[in-house]
C-alpha cells in the first residue's frame, strides 16, 4: 500500500471541502406568476409498486421514497421563436399524471433545495438519469428530489405496465396548428412541470415535502429531456419564473428553422443554468460560449451514459422490464438496445457524475447569491470548429480531463465505438490488467502523485468536489498497491 499524507490530500481536497461546508444565504424565491399550483394525492395501490422506484436502500442513507398523483389544467403554447418567450394559445386542457419523490426522512436535514427532473423518454419510459448520477451527492448533502412524468410516451408505459395503478393517467391534449416542432405532441408538457413545482414551492392540501421549507428549486433533465428543459429556459421559464437553476447532463440538441436549440441559450434569462456535456453532443458542433448566467463543460472521455449510472439504471429495467426492443420484445437493459458494436462492454467508466456534482453544487451556490459557477470548459475542435480533435486510440483534447481520464486505469472510448444506431454514444470501457498497468506506471509513488496533481487541479478550478476528489486520490493508491 503506498500512503498519501494528509497533507497532500488537504491540498487536493482543500477548496472543495470549504466550499461544500459553506453556509448558503438564503435569497427569495423567484416572483409569483399566474401559474396555478398542481394538485398532489399519494399512490398506494395494493399489489403494485412504482415504476422507477429505486434499487437501492434508501432508508439506510435516511431517505424516503414516494410516488404522487399529479393532477392540474394546463395551457397549450405556441413557439414562433425558440429564443422568446412562448405564446399562451388557450387553457382548460386536464392532465393526471405522477412524480417520485425521494426526500430526507428528517425534515431537518434537508438542505433547501429540490431538484425536480423531467424523466427522460427516448427508450419508451421515463428514466431519471440525472439522478442515477448524482444520487449519492444528492443523499449525503440533504437534497430533495422529484421526478416528473411530463411526456405521453413514459405515461402510456406507465399505463401498460400497471393500468392499476396508472390506468388513469393522461396527457394528452390536441396538438397546436400547424404542429410546432418544439412541441412535438408533449403540448401540456410545460404546465405540468411548472405547476408541480409550484406545488412544491406552495403546497396545498397534500404536501410531498413535509415538514420542509423550499428555498430553491433545480431544474434537471439528461439527453432528450435536457433538450426539452433548453426550450423550457428560453421560453417557458421567462414567463413561470418558478425554478432558480438548471442542470443539464448531456442535453442532445433540436434544430429548428436551421438553427440547433442548445448551441442557444438567452442571455437576458437571469436563471443559473450548468451545462455538463459528454463527447458524443461536443463533437461536430461548435463550441457553446459562456453567457451571463450559463456555463457549458465538456468533459473528455466520457459517453453519453456512463458506467456508474448503468450500474443503477441496469437494476431497474431487468426489475421493471418496460424496456422495448424495435420488434417489441422485452430487453433487460439499455445495452441490449444497442447490438453490434465493435466494442464491448459499453460506457465510459470516466465518472462524468464527479462532474455533474460539482455543477448541482455551483448552481446551489450561485442561485442563493454565491460566486458564478466556473467557466466553460471546452474540448478541442479541428480548425474549422466542429469536429473533436482526438489521437489513434480515440483519446479526446482539452475539455475538463478528470485524473481517471488523463491516467486512466481503463481504456475509454466516449464516442469512437464503431458500430450501427447508437453505438457512438456508447462508448466503451476495458479495465486494464495488473501486468498492463504495472508496465504503464513502473513507479507506483509517481503515478499517485500525478493523481493527486490532476485531481487538485481540477479542485482548484471547481470541476469536482472535495469528496470525489478523496475518493479519486484512495482508488489510485488502493488500485497501485500491486506487487
Amino acid at each position: 500500500m503506498i500512503d498519501v499524507k494528509p497533507s497532500n490530500l488537504i491540498a487536493a481536497v482543500g477548496l472543495a471541502l470549504l466550499m461544500g461546508c459553506a453556509g448558503l444565504t438564503e435569497t427569495n424565491a423567484p416572483p409569483a406568476m399566474d401559474v396555478p399550483a398542481a394538485r398532489f394525492a399519494q399512490i398506494s395501490v395494493q399489489g403494485t409498486r412504482i415504476f422507477g422506484a429505486s434499487p437501492e436502500d434508501l432508508a439506510a442513507a435516511g431517505y424516503v421514497e414516494q410516488e404522487y398523483y399529479v393532477s392540474g389544467v394546463a395551457n397549450r403554447y405556441a413557439f414562433h421563436d425558440s429564443m422568446q418567450n412562448a405564446a399562451v394559445i388557450d387553457k382548460g386542457h386536464p392532465y393526471k399524471t405522477r412524480m417520485i419523490v425521494r426526500r430526507p426522512a428528517n425534515p431537518a436535514k434537508f438542505n433547501g433545495t429540490v431538484i425536480v427532473e423531467w424523466f427522460n423518454v427516448t427508450l419508451g419510459q421515463d428514466i431519471d438519469f440525472n439522478w442515477a448520477a448524482s444520487r449519492d451527492y444528492l443523499m449525503r448533502n440533504g437534497y430533495a428530489y422529484v421526478s416528473v412524468s411530463t411526456q405521453r410516451v413514459g405515461v402510456e408505459r406507465l399505463k401498460a405496465w400497471s393500468a392499476a395503478r396508472y390506468g388513469d393517467l393522461t396527457v394528452n391534449a390536441p396538438d397546436t396548428t400547424p404542429p410546432d416542432p418544439l412541441n412535438t405532441g408533449d403540448v401540456l408538457s410545460w404546465d405540468i412541470y411548472s405547476q408541480t413545482i409550484k406545488a412544491l414551492r406552495e403546497p396545498g392540501s397534500v404536501n410531498a415535502l413535509p415538514g420542509m421549507k423550499v428555498r430553491r428549486v433545480i431544474a434537471a433533465g439528461e439527453s432528450q429531456a435536457g433538450r426539452r428543459l433548453t426550450t423550457y429556459y428560453n421560453a417557458i421559464d421567462p414567463l413561470h419564473r418558478v425554478v432558480d437553476g438548471m442542470v443539464f447532463y448531456d442535453p442532445g440538441y433540436t434544430d429548428i428553422n436551421g438553427r440547433s436549440t442548445w448551441h442557444l441559450l438567452r442571455t437576458d434569462n437571469p436563471t443559473k443554468l450548468v451545462s455538463v456535456g459528454a463527447e458524443v453532443w461536443s463533437d461536430g458542433r461548435a463550441v457553446v460560449p459562456d453567457g451571463p448566467t450559463t456555463r457549458r463543460w465538456e468533459v473528455a472521455g466520457t459517453s453519453h451514459l456512463s458506467s456508474w449510472d448503468m450500474q443503477y439504471v441496469d437494476a431497474i429495467t431487468r426489475r421493471d422490464t418496460g424496456l422495448r426492443k424495435r420488434d417489441g420484445s422485452p430487453a433487460a437493459t439499455i445495452g441490449d438496445l444497442i447490438p453490434g458494436c465493435k466494442h464491448n462492454p459499453l460506457w465510459s467508466a470516466v465518472p462524468m457524475h464527479k462532474v455533474l456534482n460539482a455543477a448541482y453544487e455551483h448552481v446551489n451556490h450561485w442561485a442563493a447569491g454565491g460566486l458564478p459557477a466556473p467557466a466553460g470548459k471546452a474540448l478541442e475542435r479541428d480548425a474549422n470548429g466542429l469536429k473533436l480533435r482526438h489521437d489513434a486510440n480515440g483519446r479526446t483534447f482539452g475539455g475538463i480531463q478528470l485524473a481517471e481520464f488523463a491516467y486512466p486505469t481503463a481504456f475509454n472510448l466516449g464516442y469512437l465505438n464503431p458500430g450501427p444506431g447508437f453505438c457512438r454514444n456508447g462508448g466503451h470501457h476495458r479495465f486494464y490488467s495488473p501486468a498492463e498497468l504495472k508496465a504503464m506506471y513502473p513507479d507506483p509513488r509517481a503515478y499517485v502523485r500525478s493523481v493527486i496533481e490532476a485531481t487538485n487541479a481540477n479542485v482548484t478550478a471547481g470541476y469536482i468536489l472535495g469528496f470525489d476528489a478523496a475518493e479519486t486520490i484512495k482508488a489510485a493508491n488502493e488500485l497501485l498497491s500491486i506487487k
